[in-house]
Formats: structure tokens, sequence, C-alpha cells
């Protein structure tokens, strides 16, 4: 009995003892939180962070919350980074958990943009509202939102290939982060820096069916427009017009690893988008596209026109199956179909169609009532390389010399809009002076290249070699995120020298 009284006596000193401990801890409130600015002015578009500080130091719990009065106009993340998102004023309020508070008052401003101008086709020439002629000369952003592993060095398969790669090896959504390294390095900021002090005004934009709809069941992505909105924006600040240019459409329109779709040696029956039991479902999601690309893009100025099918039939043009005038019947409509449903959304943006390769393989412009539309030349000369028998030249001045003959009843302005000089500067000097000495917009192939393949690229980057069968995905993180370039500067000179268009040599 004495020990069962002795041991219920420890057990309450010690209960009490432990009580008058924690009672004795007294808890150590937030006093105030502050900002080192009360007051805060941006522009649309732009972050800044608020220095905060909360006393006393030793307060126990000095986690904060954020909040804005209107994420409509500036948001506020946990690390108290500002985005002002339009204009307008909201409040930004940091809250202790004792309800102790600061606020910043955040003006956002509109952002000046310059005072682009709709281009219109008149007769052979593009002019601006106020009747300025206007001449497009710039360069293509190729592999940035459709890889081809000959620019990269990479072993990637076409784009098609490389997401379902991808989706097996690591899962949808890990593929989606890898695509993002891949977009967020290959054109940033800077690049488009680079563009605008070449002396260019405009890009041509390559983009796949594959960027805006899920590759499974063809449905819409959520951020589709992501990519394209930001190089519209980003371009509109720099005055560089963008062109819009559907490099790889549903099924493929020739069966190339350009287009997304590679058929390898039977490329023509690749071609799903023209051939085979999808071809009509193809072409209604092909229009589908054009609809809402030119529904959310109708009024922007930075956009100089829709690009609407880049190389079709490609390879196969002079060896198709079926032959010229039948691959004609499936083009031509085609083509008036998507102008017709562009113009019922967007009555004011140029329109452009691609010849592959000569100004025959287009109709007459008044034939279908088509008005300001642009004609697409492309021309590539692999048979001289170094243009030791001067072919570079003379196979470009044949081309300009066609769509010369043509322009007396085409009536349209005309577009170069992918070409490569290859290896002589000589010959990309004189061709320059050529394109331009015809009246002839121009963007080359390409801005960016590996190294391996030179003038293919104003500017050439570095290639880490990586396969992505085989390769972890750190290794593929750390290779498309760590692309450096640098500038091919004999090339870039050229083209810079040609962009006020120069027409000597």
């Amino acid at each position: 009995m004495r020990f069962l009284y002795s041991l219920s006596f420890l057990l309450w000193f010690t209960v009490a003892i432990g009580c008058d401990k924690n009672e004795g801890i007294a808890k150590i409130e937030v006093e105030s939180v502050s900002f080192d600015k009360n007051s805060l002015e941006l522009t649309e578009g732009e972050t800044a962070s608020l220095k905060t500080t909360v006393l006393p130091a030793n307060a126990n719990d000095k986690k904060l919350s954020w909040s804005s009065s209107d994420n409509k106009v500036a948001s506020v993340n946990v690390f108290a980074v500002i985005t002002a998102v339009s204009e307008g004023t909201a409040t930004i309020t940091a809250t202790a958990p004792n309800g102790v508070k600061a606020q910043c008052v955040v003006t956002i401003n509109k952002i000046d943009l310059p005072d682009f101008s709709f281009l219109k086709a008149q007769g052979n020439k593009l002019v601006n509202e106020e009747g300025e002629q206007i001449m497009l000369r710039g360069t293509n952003l190729g592999c940035w939102l459709v890889q081809e592993d000959w620019m990269t060095g990479n072993t990637s398969g076409c784009q098609k290939e490389m997401i379902e790669t991808l989706n097996e090896r690591f899962g949808e959504e890990t593929t989606e982060e890898l695509i993002d390294v891949w977009e967020e390095t290959w054109i940033k900021e800077s690049d488009l820096d680079n563009i605008k002090n070449l002396g260019f005004n405009c890009v041509r934009v390559p983009f796949s069916f594959m960027n805006l709809l899920r590759l499974d069941d063809y449905s819409w992505k959520a951020d589709a427009f992501e990519r394209l909105d930001w190089v519209v924006q980003q371009c509109s600040e720099r005055e560089i017009y963008v062109i819009l240019d559907m490099h790889g459409a549903p099924g493929s329109q020739n069966g190339s690893d350009h287009s997304g779709i590679d058929g390898g040696n039977n490329k023509e029956a690749a071609s799903e988008f023209f051939f085979g039991d999808n071809a009509l479902d193809n072409q209604a999601k092909f229009y589908e596209i054009w609809e809402t690309i030119a529904t959310r893009y109708a009024g922007n100025e930075a956009v100089a026109g829709y690009d609407l099918l880049n190389e079709p039939f490609c390879t196969y043009r002079y060896s198709s199956t079926v032959g010229e005038s039948a691959l004609h019947a499936l083009l031509f409509p085609i083509y008036d179909e998507a102008y017709k449903r562009i113009r019922a959304k967007d009555p004011d943006h140029l329109i452009i169609m691609e010849a592959t390769w000569d100004p025959w393989d287009l109709p007459n412009p008044s034939t279908y009532g088509w008005k300001n539309v642009m004609y697409q030349y492309h021309n590539y000369e692999y048979s001289d390389y170094d243009n030791a028998n001067g072919k570079q030249i003379s196979s470009m001045r044949n081309k300009l010399n066609h769509i010369k003959n043509y322009d007396a009843n085409y009536k349209v302005p005309n577009l170069m809009g992918e070409f490569c000089y290859m290896n002589n500067y000589d010959a990309w000097r004189e061709g320059m002076a050529l394109l331009n000495s015809y009246g002839v917009h121009w963007t080359s192939w390409n801005y960016k290249v590996q190294k391996y393949y030179g003038n293919w690229g104003i500017y050439n980057c570095t290639t880490s070699n990586i396969n992505i069968k085989t390769a972890t995905e750190s290794a593929i993180r750390a290779a498309w995120g760590g692309i450096t370039t640098t500038k091919n500067t004999s090339l870039a000179d050229v083209l810079s020298e040609y962009a006020s268009g120069k027409t000597t040599f």
C-alpha cells in the first residue's frame, strides 16, 4: 500500500512539474508585417518581388499567407513574387496567422505595343494600311515546335515517334515537361533579340497539329496556344511580323519527318491528310485548327499571315502514283475551303498558299475569287553544295523567272519561304541580291541548327547526341536544357547586309 501511495505521488509530481514548465513558456505573437514599399507600378507581363519583414524576429509562427484583391490584374505566389496580368489596380496582402497584415497597392499599366499595321496584298505588292510597300525579310524558327533530328543531332525520330516513345518510357506528364524544356531552350527572348538585331522584320514559325492537339484522340490541349501566343507577343514587342506556318497537318500532308510524321520509304501512303480512310477526318480537323487560329489572332496586327500548309506532297510531287492533275485536284479545293473558313472568322489577315514546287502548282487566284493572298515557294539545290558549277544561283534564278512569268496573271505578292545557298558565301551574296532584285519576300531556312550543318543556320548550337529511346529522363532533360548557341558570323553578316534590300553583290 505504501508503495502505491508513493507511486501515485510521484506521478502527480511529475505531471504538475510538466504543467508548470509548459505554462511558463509565453507564446510570442507576430506584432507587425511590413513591405519595403507600399505601392508598386508594373507593366503587363512584368514580375516583381516584395521584401517582407516580420517582427519580432523570434515570433513562434511567422508563416504568411498571400492574396491579391484581383488576380485578373495582379497575382502573387508564396514567394511574394507579383505578376502583372492586365491593366488595373490590385492590392497585395500578406497576413500572419494571428491576423496581422501588410498591404501593397499595385498599379498595372497596359503594355505599350508598337503600332503595327495590317499587311494587305495590293497586286504583286504587300502594303500596310497607309499604303506603304512593306518587304518581309527574315528567317524560320524551324525545329522549335517540330523537331528534326538532322538539325539537332539527337535521335528522337519524327515528332509523333518522339512523343510516343517518351510517353511509353516516362508517362504523359513527364513527356510534356521534357518537351517544355526543349521548347524553352531552343528559342528564348535572346534569340528574338538576335533576329531583330540582324535587321529582320519577319519570322516564319513552323508548328504542328501536335503542338495544339493531343496525339491520342486529337482533343485540344489545355495549353494549346502557350508557345504561339508567346512568340507573337515577343515579336510584337520587337516589331517583327509573324507568319504562322502549318508545318505538320493532321495525318501528314507529305509523309516526311518535317511534317511530324515520317513515312520512310512510303511517304505517299503515309500522307493520310490526302489519302486513306482517315483523310476527310484529318482535313476536318485541319479546318477546325485554322478556324480556331483565325478566331484567336483576328485583329492582331503582329501576325503577318496564315501559311496554310507546308510543302504538300513534297518528295513525291513528281513521282506520285496519281499524277500532277490529281494532286492539284486534291490540293486546290482544300486551300479554297480553308480560305473560306478563315475568312468567316478573320477578314483581314493575309492567307498564304504554298506551291510544291512551282507557280503552275497553284491556281490563278481569280479562279476561286481569293483576295488578300500571298503565294509561297521553296528552293534547295543539293547537287552543287559548294556552288562549284554555279547551280545555287542558276536554280534560284530559274525559280524566280518562273514566278515572274506568272506574276502578270496571278497578281499576288510572292514569298521565298525556305531556301539555303549552302556553303559558298559568294553564292549567298549573289543569291540574296537576286531575291531582292526580283522583289520577292524571303525567310531563310533556318535561324538555328547544330554546328555540323553550318550555313543551314544563322546561329549554330551544341548537341549532346541524345537517343531518347535509351537515355535516362535526367540525361534528356540535361541535354535539351543545356543547349548553347553561337553566332555563325559569316552568314549572319551577309543576311544582315541584305535585310535592307540591297540588290548588288
